[in-house]
């Protein structure tokens, strides 16, 4: 159990520090929205916001995201819409705002980015 829930804070900080990179770029990330099967969890979604800082929005029928997509690209390709007005088809279903929590989250996210240093030194010395 322990080892899940370390694997699973390690994605929540990779998403952090993907985030963190958009931003940097110039790129405004007020939101994420998440989909698919984990994204039915109030528990993860609600972890994501206080790891992340931002809203976490959870699309309507999230694990149906693929076929939405494909549809919304095909009406693209054949000019019948645009991904602007396609956007505003993506309802969402349940907003997740950062908790008190947050602080302990951000402790650990800065753990997890000194890590990332020594770690890929040493992945460095594996693959060469």
């Amino acid at each position: 159990m322990a080892e899940a829930t370390a694997r699973e804070r390690e994605e929540e900080s990779e998403t952090r520090w993907i985030a963190e990179v958009v931003e940097g770029m110039g790129l405004p990330l007020p939101s994420l929205r998440i989909c698919g099967g984990g994204a039915k969890s109030d528990l993860w979604a609600q972890i994501l916001a206080d790891v992340l800082g931002k809203k976490v929005e959870r699309v309507a029928s999230p694990h149906h995201v693929g076929s939405l997509g494909a549809s919304i690209i095909a009406r693209v390709a054949l000019g019948r819409t645009d991904f602007r007005s396609a956007e505003r088809e993506i309802g969402v279903e349940k907003e997740f705002l950062p908790s008190e929590r947050r602080g302990i989250y951000d402790q650990l996210y800065q753990e997890f980015k000194s890590l990332q240093g020594t770690l890929s030194e040493f992945f460095e010395r594996l693959n060469s």
